[in-house]
C-alpha cells in the first residue's frame, strides 16, 4: 500500500513532467484528451476519463498502474475539494461581514429615525457647480441681480419651487443652502422682515416664518420643506400687497385728474 507521501511525490512528478516538457508525447496526450480545461493545466485538472489523468489513452492492465491511477485521481479530487472548501469559507466570511455591516446600517438608521432625522438629511448633493454663490441648485438664478422688486419676487418664487423639488428628490443639502441664499436675498429686497420685539429690537428669525430662524442649521427634511413653503407664502403676500398698492395709486390718480 502506497503512503500519502509516495502518492503526492508521484502526483507532483507527473505535474512537473507536463510543465517542463520532459515528456512531450505524454503531455500532448493529456492536452488533447483533457482539452475542456482550457484555463487549467491538464496535469492539475480532473479529467472526465480516468486514464487521461495519468497521461494514458487506454485503461491500464497492470495492477500497479491501476492503483497509481486511482491514487492520482484521489489526490486531484482532494486538492480540488480543499480549494473549493477554502473558497466556500472565504465566501462565508464575506457574507458574515456583509451581514454585520447591514445590521449596523439598520441600527444606525433606526437611531436616526428615533431622533427624528432621516438618511438624506446630509446626503444627495447634486453634481451641479456654479461660480455664483447664490445659485446652488441647477436652474436657480441670483435674484439680487433683478431690476425691480416685482422681478425679484418672480425670481425667488422660481427658485423656491426648485428648492421644493430638490427636497422631494432627497437633495436636502443643496436645497438647504439654496434656501438660505434666497431668504437672505428676500431680506435684502425688503420682501421679508426680521423678527423684532415690542421695542423694535431685532431678534433672530424672520417675521411670519418661524421655520426659517436659522436655515443652515435645519436638519429635518420636513422643517426645510416648511421653511421653503413659508417663504413662498411671504413672496405671494408681498406680491399681492404691491399689486394692491399699485391699484390704489392708480385709482387715486384718476380721482384727482
Amino acid at each position: 500500500m502506497k503512503t500519502v507521501k509516495n502518492i503526492f511525490v508521484k502526483f507532483l512528478c507527473l505535474a512537473v513532467v507536463g510543465v517542463l516538457g520532459v515528456s512531450s508525447a505524454r503531455a500532448a496526450i493529456v492536452d488533447e484528451s483533457c482539452d475542456e480545461y482550457d484555463m487549467v493545466r491538464p496535469e492539475l485538472a480532473l479529467c472526465s476519463t480516468h486514464v487521461y489523468n495519468v497521461s494514458l489513452t487506454e485503461n491500464p492492465t497492470d495492477k500497479a498502474e491501476k492503483e497509481f491511477m486511482k491514487d492520482v485521481i484521489a489526490m486531484k479530487t482532494t486538492v480540488m475539494t480543499q480549494q473549493m472548501y477554502k473558497q466556500y469559507e472565504q465566501m462565508e466570511s464575506m457574507l458574515g461581514r456583509l451581514k454585520t455591516q447591514l445590521k449596523k446600517a439598520i441600527l444606525t438608521n433606526d437611531l436616526k429615525v428615533a431622533a427624528g432625522e432621516t438618511d438624506d438629511d446630509d446626503s444627495g448633493s447634486s453634481s451641479y457647480k456654479s461660480a455664483d454663490k447664490y445659485t446652488v441648485l441647477k436652474g436657480t438664478n441670483n435674484c439680487n441681480l433683478q431690476s425691480s422688486a416685482a422681478s425679484a419676487v418672480s425670481c425667488l418664487q422660481t427658485n423656491t419651487r426648485i428648492v421644493l423639488e430638490a427636497i422631494a428628490a432627497g437633495n436636502t443639502t443643496d436645497a438647504r443652502k439654496q434656501l438660505d441664499k434666497d431668504v437672505t436675498t428676500a431680506l435684502t429686497w425688503g420682501i421679508v422682515q426680521k423678527n423684532t420685539d415690542k421695542d423694535g429690537k431685532t431678534l433672530d428669525g424672520y417675521a411670519n416664518m418661524p421655520s426659517c430662524t436659522n436655515v443652515l442649521k435645519i436638519k429635518k427634511k420636513d422643517d426645510i420643506n416648511a421653511c421653503a413653503q413659508q417663504l413662498m407664502v411671504q413672496l405671494a403676500k408681498y406680491s399681492d400687497e404691491q399689486n394692491a398698492n399699485k391699484m390704489m395709486n392708480t385709482m387715486m390718480q384718476k380721482m384727482f385728474q
